[in-house]
């Protein structure tokens, strides 16, 4: 063997060996942290037994004031008070909103991952801070800016379900200034976890919308659909405009899907007809076209499912399986159009799948 193969040989080893002394390095110092964690759990959770949970004592108030400052010992109190009955957990943590508020400059300043880890906790149990802490609230519409999707998903989290749409407002405003491309499902599936007064939430989207940006703007039209929100107007001028970009125009035809206005079904027989051009919206508007049963509804789709798109031909298909009588189909089945009557038949055979 040559001088240059021992070498690489040589390297090899000492790499392995190296990496062999850090495995069992890491594992040793895992299981390190685990027993530190584990008697931090027990102590705290022994205090916690000492006291009255409907009259916490100042001593431990001002014990956790200070040592909650360590992350370790943070998410070793997080941990027990998991472990607690939800009746117990909320009359203990409503008493130690000051604590809260006194651990928050430090968590300010640490490293994103232990920083979003106390953001979720602020998330999980919203009783910890109210109104009158204004700096937990604003820190929140701070996080909402990150550049973390994880560390803005547990701040929104957190004030939606403070239930303040005041509070919901500023974070999307300056999200939306910042123009944070903050994913449309995720906001969405934010609104639904909304504890406040919907009715004022609604009336606060609405204001806003027209200052928000696309991925904002489908995000409110599709919270307005699963939730069908009566805001029919409100959806069809944005429809009808002119001016909103085609990701906004499609969710305006998916929410009249759900929500029956009747103006908006002349708006969707035109897109029926314009397939060539705009494919996306006629397929849609195939779709939302469940809601509008009646004659003119399916002389129309007979013509959409001749389309020379597979998606509009397919959706027109669809709805026309769902709206048509039995005798009706069997007429429907009859013209002359190969591709048109493959789709009937594909949507016929999902059907009796389903049953």
């Amino acid at each position: 063997m040559n001088s240059f193969a021992q070498n690489i040989l040589y390297i090899y080893l000492f790499v392995f060996i190296a990496m062999s002394i850090f495995d069992v390095a890491c594992i040793f110092f895992r299981k390190a942290n685990e027993k530190r964690l584990l008697k931090k759990e027990e102590k705290i959770n022994k205090l916690i037994k000492k006291e009255d949970l409907k009259s916490l004592s100042s001593s431990h108030i001002k014990y956790l004031s200070f040592h909650l400052k360590n992350t370790g010992t943070f998410i070793a109190f997080t941990n027990v008070i998991k472990e607690m009955d939800d009746n117990d957990r909320k009359i203990y943590l409503t008493q130690l909103k000051s604590v809260f508020f006194k651990i928050l400059p430090t968590y300010k300043k640490i490293e994103l991952i232990r920083k979003t880890y106390f953001v979720s906790i602020l998330a999980d149990y919203p009783y910890i801070y109210d109104d009158s802490y204004n700096s937990i609230i604003h820190y929140l519409i701070g996080c909402c800016a990150s550049s973390s999707v994880f560390l803005r998903e547990y701040a929104l989290l957190a004030l939606y379900r403070v239930g303040n749409e005041n509070y919901i407002k500023e974070a999307l405003e300056k999200m939306n200034f910042l123009r944070i491309n903050h994913h449309p499902k995720l906001l969405t599936d934010g609104f639904m976890k909304f504890t406040g007064n919907e009715e004022k939430f609604v009336d606060m989207l609405e204001k806003l919308m027209p200052s928000l940006e696309e991925n904002y703007k489908v995000a409110c039209i599709n919270y307005f659909h699963y939730k069908k929100i009566p805001c029919q107007e409100y959806v069809y001028h944005l429809l009808t405009s002119n001016k909103e970009t085609k990701e906004v125009c499609i969710a305006c035809l998916r929410y009249f899907g759900s929500v029956k206005f009747l103006p908006a079904k002349k708006v969707m027989f035109d897109y029926l007809h314009s397939d060539k051009n705009n494919w996306e919206f006629a397929a849609i508007s195939a779709s939302s076209l469940r809601n509008y049963p009646g004659a003119n509804t399916l002389k129309n789709l007979l013509d959409s499912v001749k389309s020379h798109n597979w998606y509009v031909r397919n959706n027109s298909a669809a709805t026309i399986i769902q709206l048509a009588s039995k005798q009706e189909l069997e007429e429907i089945l009859k013209i002359d159009d190969r591709y048109a009557v493959d789709a009937l038949n594909y949507q016929l055979n999902l059907k009796r799948k389903e049953v």
